[in-house]
């Protein structure tokens, strides 16, 4: 797969994602990690590093002395921000962003309930 960066909505996705798996099973051989990655058009690598990401900020992670990656994007931390500002509105804009970046899959699965 070809390298791209990860888009505002692919974050918010990835985010959500992050707020379901301890931080502990986040690998790129976690059975959810692959199926998410791939119906974003992501390798499991991809993910579990934006998933790694997002835990440098993550108080509960990082106040027990686990260390995680030290970088990452601008993104990472202003949806951190929006989390604890204001949790409603950005669970709206996860939905949303599912929509978009899990395009036609999205809509099926949502039918199908």
């Amino acid at each position: 797969m070809q390298r791209r960066n990860w888009t505002y909505e692919e974050t918010l996705v990835a985010f959500d994602l992050y707020t379901q798996i301890p931080w502990e099973k986040i690998s790129s051989r976690n059975e959810e990690i692959i199926a998410v990655a791939k119906r974003m058009g992501r390798t499991p690598a991809a993910l579990s590093m934006k998933l790694d990401n997002l835990a440098r900020l993550d108080v509960a992670v990082t106040s027990k002395g686990f260390s995680s990656l030290t970088h990452g994007a601008s993104v990472e931390k202003k949806i951190w921000d929006e989390f604890y500002k204001d949790r409603d509105l950005l669970l709206e804009k996860i939905e949303k962003s599912k929509q978009i970046v899990f395009k036609d899959s999205y809509d099926k699965e949502n039918c199908a309930e």
